[in-house]
């Protein structure tokens, strides 16, 4: 059951899996960042009973070819918890996570993440990775042996993200300074397979 809102520069996008009763067996969300021409995968979740199943591969599957032929998405990201740093996060598993990503033809960006603050008087929640599942031709960048995306892409996407997150504006705090810092200091961010991620450093 696909459905989607607009509202001004964030146009927001979901999905459920219903079974023969109309029971809800899993739901996906993503936020397309339409200047920043991003999508992030906000939310993807499988009725904890029914985990294991192909639900959530299966509603990824569906919704992909859909979402991403959007004019407005050129890249496609999720934020996730960088096993490393997680080892289990309210019964989901990291690593089981960037498995099933992986199985969905997920790339990591090799930078550091921190997710920003997601309700008031809540922290950052630093040791995240960036994957991402869907790069537009245009601005990827053939690297020796490998691809990456263009940094400025990425950099515009984080700067609204917390910028619409925290109601932040620059100049910017030490942490995310560091972080904008880490996206721009090459022209392009490789793309690695997911299974290194312990390629990556932590982000304090």
């Amino acid at each position: 059951m696909p459905g989607d809102a607009f509202n001004g520069d964030l146009d927001v996008l979901a999905s459920v899996a219903l079974d023969g009763n109309d029971a809800v067996l899993g739901g996906v969300v993503g936020e397309v960042y339409v200047r920043e021409s991003v999508l992030l995968l906000a939310y993807l979740a499988v009725r904890p009973d029914l985990r294991g199943r192909g639900i959530g591969t299966a509603l990824m599957e569906r919704v992909a070819p859909l979402w991403y032929a959007r004019p407005a998405v050129r890249l496609a990201v999720a934020e996730v918890h960088d096993p490393r740093a997680w080892s289990q996060v309210a019964g989901d598993d990291p690593a089981r996570r960037l498995r099933l990503y992986e199985r969905l033809g997920a790339r990591l960006l090799a930078v550091p993440f921190v997710q920003p603050t997601v309700g008031a008087g809540r922290a950052r929640v630093p040791g995240f990775l960036l994957v991402a599942f869907h790069v537009d031709p245009n601005i990827e960048v053939k690297l020796d042996g490998g691809t990456a995306v263009r940094s400025d892409i990425v950099g515009a996407f984080v700067r609204q993200y917390f910028g619409k997150a925290e109601s932040v504006t620059a100049p910017y705090d030490a942490q995310l300074a560091e972080l904008l810092g880490r996206i721009s200091e090459h022209p392009a961010i490789p793309l690695l397979p997911v299974s290194e991620y312990d390629r990556i450093p932590l982000l304090a």
